[in-house]
């Protein structure tokens, strides 16, 4: 199932994405403020295709929040405009990915962290071979997350394809290696951390990543924090939700 993109080709896809999360301190559930929805739209443009890889330039041109909030509107907004490369191979599995956010508000970080996460998640790592409808692989991908590594096993069911238009039923298990970082004058030891998810993804094999799809993540994590004086036990919950859609 080797991609067979054309230099030149462009696509426009909108990113819907739901994060919920909840965190306890020592055991004490601590309030939480309800994340809205954002809509991200994004333009890929294949920009070279050699034997053995695919690269490719993004730029996002939509950052929008549902609800109407202005102060946070006001800093996606400086998500606008944002460009970027991402690198695949033939057969689709991703290779690296650089985006610009010297122009981003620095508050937004995080935020920014989970769309790079989801953008890599948009390239589909076909098999080398032949394979018809019905057929499984595992792919194992390494993900570094501010100084924690992850390690991600997808599991893809092939359930059509008519030699160009494909779609795929997803299963993601993540499980993050436990270690001790220094972060801003604190040591923070990740004691644990888990995640599972299920959705399903489609392309064409005329374009190097997946233009529709979705999926339900959960993740949890576990870590201990000591500030040299007092030491505390931080437990946080994700769940993710995202749909990918072609523009219309």
């Amino acid at each position: 199932m080797e991609l067979s993109p054309t230099a030149g080709a462009t696509t426009a896809i909108d990113m819907r994405m739901t994060v919920n999360s909840t965190m306890s301190l020592d055991g004490q559930e601590a309030p939480s403020t309800p994340t809205p929805t954002m809509i991200m739209g994004m333009t890929l443009t294949v920009d070279d295709v050699t034997d053995d890889e695919i690269t490719m330039s993004v730029t996002y041109d939509r950052v929008e929040v549902e609800g109407g909030d202005p102060t946070l509107q006001g800093l996606l907004d400086s998500m606008v405009g944002i460009t970027g490369t991402v690198t695949t191979t033939r057969s689709g599995a991703f290779v690296d990915g650089k985006m610009d956010t010297s122009g981003v508000d620095p508050t937004l970080a995080p935020t920014m962290q989970q769309i790079d996460s989801q953008l890599a998640n948009l390239t589909v790592p076909l098999p080398t071979e032949p394979v018809g409808a019905g057929a499984t692989w595992e792919v194992a991908t390494a993900l570094d997350s501010q100084g924690f590594a992850f390690c991600n096993t997808f599991s893809y069911t092939l359930t059509s394809f008519d030699g160009d238009a494909y779609e795929l039923a997803v299963e993601t298990v993540q499980h993050a290696e436990p270690t001790t970082i220094e972060q801003g004058g604190a040591s923070v030891e990740l004691i644990e951390g888990s995640g599972s998810g299920t959705g399903t993804t489609g392309g064409r094999l005329s374009f190097p990543i997946a233009v529709s799809g979705s999926t339900d993540s959960n993740t949890s994590i576990a870590m201990a924090v000591d500030d040299g004086s007092t030491e505390q036990t931080l437990e946080m919950d994700m769940a993710i939700q995202m749909e990918l859609s072609p523009r219309e």
